[in-house]
C-alpha cells in the first residue's frame, strides 16, 4: 500500500511539473474565442497590439457530398480591442468562408470570399464576392468579384496586384515527348496603380498554380512567384512593360511558398523549397525542406544554420526587419495531419542564426497572425486562441 501511494504520489507531481513546464514560456493562451464547435477559423487580423478580427464560417451538419455542404458555409467575423483577451459577439458575413485578408496601408480592409455558385449555368462552381471596410470592420460592402479570385496585396494606397483562377479551358501540355489534353483553370494576374479603379493584365504560365503557391509582393513593386524549380521576379519598367528575370532554384529542389521582407530595405525574398521526392516505387512522402535567401540576380543561397526534420510543413512565415520567424508541423499524412506537433523556429538576426520553439497548444496553430516583429497569434485546437510577445 506505501509503494502505491508514493508512485501516485510521484506521478502527479511529475505531471504538475511537466505541466508547468509546457507552459512555461513565451507563449500564452488568450481566450476561446467562440466554444461552437461547428465554427472553424478561416483568417486573422491584427491592426496593431489591440485591435484584431477573427473570421471563421460555420458548416451545415448534414449528410451531403462535400460540394453540397460547402453551399449552406456562413461566414463570421469577430472583433477584439485587447490583444484577442475579450471578443465581440460574431457578426455575418453572408454565403462563403474568407479565403484571404489584406489591409491596404492607410486604407480600407479587403476580404476574399469563397462560396459554391447558385447561378444558373455556374452551379457547384467557386465563386467569389470582395468584402470591403472603409472604417475598420464596422461594416462591410460586397461587391462581386467577376471572377476566382483568391488574393489581393496592395501595396500602397494606388499600387496592387490581385491573382486568382481563370474559367475552366482545356489546352494541350507538353511533357517530355508527349503531347496530351488539360482541363484545368489558367492562373490570372491583374496589377492596378490607380487604388483597383482599373486593372491591367499580367500574362503567366498556364500551368502556373497562385493557389498551392502563393505569390509575393515587395513594397518597391516587384512581384514574385514560383514556376517549376524557378523563381519569377517581375518589374515594371518605365515604359510600363513587365520584365521578368528567371532565377533557377539550387538543383533537386522544388518551391513550395514566399515571403517578401515587406519591412526591411533591402530586397530580399525567402523561399521555402522541397527535396524532390524519389521516383516510383519509392515511397512518395514529403521531402526535406529548406529555407532558400534571395537578394537579387543569381543570388539565391540555402540559408544555413537551420533544419527542418523530414516530412516539415511551413504554415507561415514572417519577417520583420532582423526578425524572421517560421510555423509549421508534419502534415505528411493523414494521421500526422491531426495529432503533428507544432514547431516555431525564429531567428532575431536575419537568419544567422536559429532557436527552437513549442506553442502552448501543439497540436494546431492555423490560422496565424502577426504585428511588427514582437506579437504573434495563433488558433489552436478548441478555437482558442494562443499569443506571444
Amino acid at each position: 500500500m506505501p509503494v502505491t501511494v508514493l508512485v501516485v504520489l510521484a506521478s502527479l507531481i511529475l505531471l504538475v511539473w511537466g505541466w508547468l513546464q509546457w507552459h512555461k514560456g513565451p507563449w500564452k493562451i488568450l481566450s476561446e474565442i467562440d466554444p461552437d464547435p461547428k465554427v472553424e477559423f478561416d483568417q486573422l487580423l491584427f491592426l496593431d497590439e489591440e485591435r484584431g478580427y477573427a473570421f471563421g464560417h460555420t458548416m451545415p451538419d448534414t449528410g451531403q457530398d462535400a460540394t453540397e455542404r460547402w453551399r449552406g458555409v456562413e461566414a463570421w467575423v469577430y472583433t477584439t480591442t485587447d490583444g484577442g483577451v475579450h471578443w465581440q459577439t460574431k457578426k455575418p458575413l453572408g454565403s462563403g468562408y474568407i479565403f484571404a485578408v489584406n489591409k491596404v496601408p492607410e486604407g480600407p480592409i479587403f476580404l476574399v470570399q469563397r462560396f459554391i455558385g447558385k447561378v444558373k449555368g455556374k452551379e457547384g462552381e467557386w465563386q467569389v464576392s470582395i468584402r470591403v471596410s472603409e472604417d475598420e470592420g464596422a461594416t462591410w460592402s460586397k461587391r462581386d468579384a467577376g471572377w476566382d479570385q483568391i488574393g489581393w496585396k496592395f501595396l500602397d494606397s494606388s499600387r496592387g496586384f490581385c491573382w486568382g483562377n481563370g474559367p475552366w479551358t482545356t489546352r494541350t501540355s507538353l511533357r517530355g515527348d508527349q503531347v496530351g489534353l488539360v482541363r484545368d483553370q489558367p492562373p490570372i494576374l491583374y496589377y492596378t496603380e490607380n487604388g483597383s479603379e482599373t486593372w491591367e493584365r499580367i500574362d503567366v504560365p498556364p500551368d502556373v498554380s497562385f493557389q498551392t503557391g502563393p505569390p509575393a509582393a515587395h513594397p518597391g513593386g516587384s512581384f514574385f512567384y514560383l514556376h517549376e524549380n524557378k523563381l519569377i521576379h517581375l518589374t515594371r519598367e518605365p515604359d510600363r512593360r513587365w520584365r521578368e528575370e528567371i532565377e533557377e532554384l539550387p538543383s533537386s529542389l522544388t518551391g513550395s511558398m514566399l515571403y517578401a521582407d515587406t519591412y526591411g530595405k533591402n530586397r530580399t525574398v525567402w523561399i521555402i523549397a522541397n527535396e524532390l521526392p524519389p521516383p516510383p516505387p519509392a515511397p512518395q512522402d514529403i521531402a526535406q525542406a529548406h529555407l532558400l535567401r534571395w537578394d537579387g540576380p543569381g543570388k539565391i543561397e540555402m540559408v544555413p544554420g537551420l533544419s527542418f526534420p523530414t516530412g516539415f510543413m511551413v504554415d507561415a512565415m514572417f519577417v520583420s526587419e532582423s526578425v524572421i520567424t517560421i510555423v509549421g508541423a508534419n502534415y505528411s499524412d493523414t494521421l500526422a495531419s491531426i495529432f503533428a506537433p507544432v514547431a516555431i523556429y525564429q531567428s532575431k538576426n536575419g537568419g544567422k542564426s536559429w532557436r527552437w520553439e513549442k506553442p502552448a497548444m501543439r497540436e494546431q496553430a492555423r490560422p496565424i497572425a502577426f504585428w511588427g516583429p514582437r506579437h504573434m497569434w495563433a488558433m489552436g485546437m478548441g478555437n482558442r486562441l494562443q499569443h506571444r510577445e
